[in-house]
């Protein structure tokens, strides 16, 4: 890569400061804003390229379709741990709203726990899915604004890996903030360009992905919360549970140089009962809970 090409900048998306290209991958160019922190890829992918990605194909490093049922098993123990920090931030269980709810696990976990539940979700393959387990009435499948929920409606609003795929993600967040009582939490995970995966495996990170458009840093997400009206109760690293099963299916899918032959080594080894076994990890992501200000909103 010559001289040139290191020096090209352009304008960052969330705060306007000049950003510097760091390098390409999947023939798309990554940049990182020294401003603020956010990393994002310019161009984006076109909106036809966008949709091709969230076809059934999307969902076949999570195994749903694997007789066993060991990966709802595996996701649901990520889940009740978010729902039980974030029920600790409200006085009551009330109306939740996934957004990116996929087949619905997160839903169902939600649940489970008595909230009443509520669903966004893009593909209609996955959304499918999760109406036959939320109820036909409860998935909206489309865009968020085009659900078109009344204002205050929910208690809390859950982005799990949802706002790095988004590129105007102000007036995404904006709805968010509508919909949202004042009081109510807003939860989202989403990959942390400086996590300490992120620096070991460099462009190899397997959260460098196609569809992933935007890369939070701490300061950026304030950047971007912050003028909403929210206010931010935590910032942690994210944790998930996996099994060994499920880890090597994703780095096959998403192959990292070492990891991914190791992983299918140890998958080849070890017997099934310990390839399904849950353990947690951390997972090179941010989990911010913040709370819409009464009264804050724009």
């Amino acid at each position: 890569m010559s001289t040139d090409q290191l020096e090209k900048q352009t304008r960052c998306p969330l705060c306007g400061s000049a950003a510097r290209r760091g390098f390409v991958k999947f023939d798309q160019e990554f940049y990182s804003c020294s401003a603020c922190g956010l990393g994002f890829i310019h161009p984006p992918p076109s909106p036809d390229q966008i949709e091709k990605i969230y076809n059934k194909n999307y969902y076949d490093s999570w195994g749903i379709d694997s007789a066993e049922n060991s990966t709802e098993r595996m996701k649901q123990a990520t889940f009740h741990d978010k729902l039980a920090r974030i029920e600790r931030s409200l006085p009551a269980k009330g109306r939740i709203l996934d957004i990116g709810c996929a087949t619905g696990f997160f839903l169902d976990a939600a649940r489970q726990r008595g909230w009443e539940c509520h669903g966004v979700e893009l593909s209609p393959y996955s959304s499918e899915i999760a109406r036959d387990k939320i109820g036909r009435d409860r998935i909206f499948t489309g865009q968020l604004a085009e659900a078109r929920f009344a204002d205050d409606f929910f208690d809390a609003v859950v982005m799990t890996d949802v706002i790095e795929h988004v590129a105007a993600v102000r007036p995404f967040m904006a709805e968010v903030a509508r919909i949202l009582k004042p009081g109510g939490i807003g939860a989202i995970t989403t990959p942390d360009p400086h996590s300490l995966s992120r620096r070991l495996l460099g462009r190899h990170w397997p959260h460098y992905k196609r569809e992933h458009l935007l890369y939070f840093s701490a300061d950026a997400l304030s950047l971007l919360m912050t003028p909403l009206g929210f206010r931010r109760l935590s910032l942690t690293p994210g944790t998930k549970t996996l099994t060994l099963a499920y880890l090597n299916l994703q780095l096959q899918t998403y192959p990292v140089p070492l990891l991914t032959p190791l992983a299918g080594l140890m998958a080849k080894l070890l017997p099934e009962s310990a390839c399904q076994q849950n353990f947690r990890i951390y997972s090179g992501e941010l989990f911010e809970l913040s709370r819409l200000e009464d009264g804050a909103r724009p």
